[in-house]
């Protein structure tokens, strides 16, 4: 037999052999093999032949398939969209020191906001053979979970509120409509976006829903040009503050989908010589350790990252241990209102 096997469903009961694979691939059990353990030279056709007979049998190379039944290996996988993200590395370093503090050692990876990256790392995790997966979000491909419930691997959702899959995590259309409101309160009218973007990505997509649903209970909206998506740099957010200035009516405040884009939109309002609050009102999310050192400091939506790593390890190792555990942890979030928001101060600019 060769050394790469792996489990086949949970519904057959049994276990298969490289054989199987090859049979189907119509390839030898040694490419079969090299495939999987990427050793010599095989042809591209050859290479998709076995990926998709190991896709429609649903193996999983294992170099230790008895860790896979036995949830002995005392490793954990987590999936992080991005490592450029500082609340992403602060969950991580918590889930990390618990885990660690109970004998678990943890693998990581980012996928870099692509679905497909995100079920590659997945099945090579479980390859591994890791207890249990963390990730981020709830729009994950459904094949994957399939797989993942197939192999009995246990999975959490984190920095969501899921009604359907164990969660850690908050409401992110909540948080939206939260800092929404409070601009709102304050008397703003003509609010703009400078969202993450929201293609695969729920969070920055039901913060922008939140932003959205708080504004229509009031009567207004959130027209196409005020609405601008960039990824999460400080570049991005200058630009994206550039591009809502230069619409009309110019917004007298805007909403970031994190502290990093509002940190780019603080730099290039002073660049451009608007003044903050005075002229416009800047708002983020997650508060980061440099937000309140800003000037001015940042209004913004405090997110208890580590709370998400030290509640999500809690919750893997309850369920490694087959003790109850909650579907759900939510992690209460706040506003935070410091100096770069306050009511409007200017006529709003219509030319």
């Amino acid at each position: 037999m060769s050394d790469v096997e792996s489990i086949l469903p949970a519904s057959t009961g049994r276990i298969a052999t490289a054989n199987e694979v090859a049979k189907l691939a119509g390839v030898s059990t040694a490419t079969v093999s090299r495939v999987f353990n990427k050793v010599g030279n095989i042809s591209a056709g050859r290479v998709d032949r076995v990926l998709a007979a190991a896709s429609q049998l649903g193996y999983v190379p294992h170099a230790a398939a008895r860790t896979l039944a036995s949830r002995r290996s005392r490793l954990v996988g987590a999936i992080i969209p991005t490592i450029e993200n500082p609340n992403f590395g602060r969950a991580i370093e918590a889930l990390q020191r618990v885990l660690t503090d109970n004998g678990y050692t943890l693998l990581l990876g980012s996928s870099g906001y692509d679905g497909q990256k995100e079920t590659q790392q997945v099945r090579a995790l479980v390859s591994q053979g890791v207890d249990a997966i963390v990730w981020v979000g709830n729009l994950h491909h459904p094949e994957t979970i399939e797989f993942l419930q197939r192999y009995k691997v246990p999975f959490v959702n984190i920095w969501v509120h899921d009604g359907e899959h164990p969660c850690v995590g908050f409401d992110n259309k909540d948080a939206g409509q939260m800092v929404a409101n409070y601009l709102l309160d304050l008397g703003h009218e003509i609010i703009g976006v400078i969202a993450g973007v929201t293609h695969n990505n729920d969070r920055a997509s039901l913060r922008v829903s939140g932003i959205r649903e708080a504004l229509e209970k009031r009567g207004m909206a959130l027209p196409k040009e005020m609405l601008i998506e960039r990824p999460y740099r400080i570049i991005e957010g200058q630009i994206g503050f550039r591009a809502l200035i230069e619409s009309r009516p110019v917004p007298t405040a805007i909403i970031c989908g994190n502290d990093i884009l509002a940190f780019g939109a603080l730099l290039e309002a002073g660049r451009l010589g608007f003044s903050v609050p005075a002229d416009i009102s800047i708002a983020g999310f997650d508060d980061l350790e440099f937000s309140g050192a800003l000037s001015p400091s940042l209004t913004t939506i405090r997110i208890d990252a580590e709370q998400i790593g030290i509640r999500t390890a809690e919750h893997i190792l309850r369920v490694m241990a087959g003790t109850p555990v909650a579907k759900s942890t939510m992690i209460p979030i706040s506003l935070i209102v410091r100096g770069s928001t306050a009511p409007p101060t200017r006529k709003i600019m219509q030319t």
